[in-house]
């Protein structure tokens, strides 16, 4: 290329006259030509450093991806008319814009460099939105809001390619509609026995067992070399045929092979133990349950579509000491109107109140109410609309209350609410049925005994029973101040805590940065957890595709994979890669049924349907009797109970 482009430069010497030949042309087109060609471009690769080369000319956009110096993919467009009216920071901004966009399967989740001449964009870049003054970079800024990108300056002299491209673009755009198509159309080539011979013949290590298979087995396990000694203990079932090895009757799969099976035994989207399963019915490999178990998990449409959460512990609420300290409340809608439920902690005395509109100043004029009769309380709990509202969180600062909303899509954690709304319903139906007051209803109902309280909503609250329509000896009506409230709600909490949690199972919090899988419309999705809430144990600030959220750990998950990298295409290539380059870097070599522990504690947890609970045939013993655990631990009868 410095050869070709000797001529080229000649024409940018001082006191040469500019002069464009045939061979200036046939020079430039050759340079193309090379530029394009395979010997120049390089493969993706994930784990290195990205760099995107951004340039605009008055008619074009030119970018070029780029790793350590050399070219990946390169771009270019023409400009529009309307495009082409632009001012030369909104041109240079339009092909960061495109370069993204024709990119975003690289650099969609990586850190990203990004070299553009036109230096006043590095300081757009360092800039509020609300600091940058043209609303038309304002947008374009906003479409790279989902990018981690270092914009740096490069002098132009010193930006080859993407001045070139801008220079010289395509009139057309590529077609990506029939590229993708075309793309997700590509299968996996079937596995053949010539395939799996002559991978065998070209592995060092099966290599090396072939040449102990054939000539013979040392007595010694220390006179094999250790690359191969897992093979020894194994010698006896092992058997070879047409070039293949054969553990019983399972093959050997070469190293080279292994993502390619996987593929294949995992073809049916099958949950950990049933791949492992089928697998085990046909080949075999070093640390394969390992692997396969990782493999299951990193699934990219397996992750999608996983079952939901096993139920975590029960995490109660702060028992209060005093009437009205702690109250939940929640907005129910009955036959087109809305109510207000304000539900006390400690005495479970009901609020229930109709609203002209369902508004957050409608709440606080009715909160106020309700606080002019019983005081003010210490702590609201309620869900996000509309107490989650500046002016609802303004109203509770300033009358010195504390306000926690439970987390979205996650009403459980807001039980008390959810339970005085039940309760609120029935009573409104059944007045609505026999065409009676509500308010009657509710009256009977604040004096009914609570059973493990063994007082009334009105005892609790006001020492005393109210009087209804019923007679009442007057002598019951005199004030009875209520003791160990606190302690008998304690000790029916404890209990109710131990029945809740037999089937539950507590997992290990997250922290910020963690890659998590978000649940989302029955479906999981890729996210990353940005920080935890205050005052909620178990909930969380997560980021996923664009936008922020809030979630319990209900909703959350750990995620082997890395957050943005199967958007749009599969990185099944790129983690099996990093799990099969890290057991040979290291050596390690683990049996089949040998225990492999993650020495990360926070490791994603294998998650097995009850579809999957099946007892296999390897796994039968002593007739029929017996059972097994979810975690595949095997329950064995005492003889005493068989006989």
């Amino acid at each position: 290329m410095s050869t070709l482009i000797t001529i080229l430069r000649d024409l940018l010497k001082k006191n040469v006259s500019w002069v464009w030949s045939e061979a200036h042309t046939e020079v430039l087109n050759k340079l193309k030509q090379i530029v394009a060609s395979p010997q120049v471009l390089i493969n993706f690769d994930p784990n290195k450093k990205i760099t995107i080369q951004c340039d605009s000319s008055q008619t074009g956009l030119g970018c070029c991806l780029l790793q350590e110096g050399r070219p990946v993919a390169f771009s270019s467009r023409s400009l529009n008319e309307a495009e082409q009216k632009y001012p030369q920071i909104e041109k240079e901004m339009l092909s960061i814009v495109y370069a993204c966009r024709k990119f975003h399967n690289y650099v969609y989740g990586h850190v990203t460099q990004v070299m553009t001449d036109h230096s006043p964009l590095v300081s757009i870049f360092g800039k509020n939105f609300d600091k940058v003054i043209s609303v038309r970079l304002q947008k374009m800024k906003m479409k790279l809001i989902i990018y981690d990108l270092h914009v740096e300056y490069l002098p132009g002299k010193l930006m080859f390619i993407a001045d070139l491209l801008s220079r010289n673009y395509l009139d057309e755009e590529e077609n990506e509609q029939e590229i993708e198509g075309v793309i997700h159309a590509i299968e996996y080539k079937n596995i053949n026995v010539t395939e799996i011979a002559k991978e065998t013949e070209n592995d060092e290590i099966l290599k090396s067992v072939v040449k102990m298979f054939t000539e013979g087995w040392p007595k010694d396990k220390k006179q094999v070399p250790e690359c191969i000694r897992h093979y020894w203990r194994l010698k006896e079932n092992i058997s070879m045929d047409q070039g293949i090895l054969y553990y019983d009757s399972r093959i050997v799969i070469p190293s080279k092979l292994k993502l390619a099976v996987l593929k294949l035994i995992h073809e049916g989207h099958n949950g950990i133990l049933k791949t492992l399963l089928r697998a085990k019915q046909l080949v075999y490999w070093i640390s394969m349950d390992n692997e396969i178990r990782q493999y299951v998990n990193s699934c990219v449409i397996c992750s999608k579509f996983r079952n939901s959460n096993i139920k975590e512990s029960l995490i109660f609420h702060e028992i209060p000491s005093l009437p009205f300290e702690i109250v939940s409340c929640d907005v129910l809608t009955f036959a087109g109107f809305d109510f207000l439920v304000i539900a006390d902690h400690y005495s479970k005395w009901l609020e229930l109140i109709k609203l002209q509109q369902k508004t957050a100043s409608e709440m606080i004029k009715q909160f106020k109410i309700v606080m002019s009769v019983h005081g003010c309380p210490r702590v609201i709990f309620s869900d996000n609309m509309p107490f989650g509202s500046m002016e609802f969180r303004t109203f509770c600062k300033e009358a010195n209350i504390e306000l926690n909303t439970s987390s979205p899509r996650y009403p459980q954690s807001n039980g008390m609410a959810e339970r005085a709304v039940q309760t609120a319903k029935q009573l409104l139906r059944k007045a609505e049925s026999e065409r009676r007051d509500v308010s009657d209803l509710l009256l009977e109902y604040r004096c009914t005994t609570i059973p493990h309280m063994g007082a009334a909503p009105c005892e609790l609250l006001m020492s005393r029973l109210l009087r209804t329509k019923f007679p009442i000896k007057e002598s019951n009506l005199m004030p009875k101040v209520q003791t160990e409230v606190s302690l008998r709600q304690q000790v029916y909490k404890k209990k109710y805590k131990q029945y809740y949690d037999k089937t539950a199972k507590n997992k290990q919090g997250f922290e910020e940065g963690d890659k998590v899988m978000v649940r989302e419309n029955s479906m999981w999705e890729p996210g990353i957890v940005k920080a935890k809430v205050a005052n909620s144990p178990r909930s969380y600030i997560v980021q996923e595709s664009g936008r922020v959220v809030r979630r319990t750990s209900a909703h959350l998950r750990r995620s082997l994979m890395r957050v943005g990298a199967h958007q749009e295409f599969d990185n099944d290539d790129i983690i099996i890669g990093m799990i099969f380059n890290k057991e040979d870097s290291n050596g390690a070599i683990v049996g089949e049924n040998e225990e492999v522990r993650n020495n990360d504690d926070r490791g994603t947890e294998m998650e097995v349907s009850d579809d999957e609970l099946i007892v296999p045939e390897w796994m039968q013993y002593l007739g029929t009797k017996g059972r097994v655990t979810k975690s595949g631990r095997v329950v064995k009868i005492p003889k005493k109970l068989l006989e």
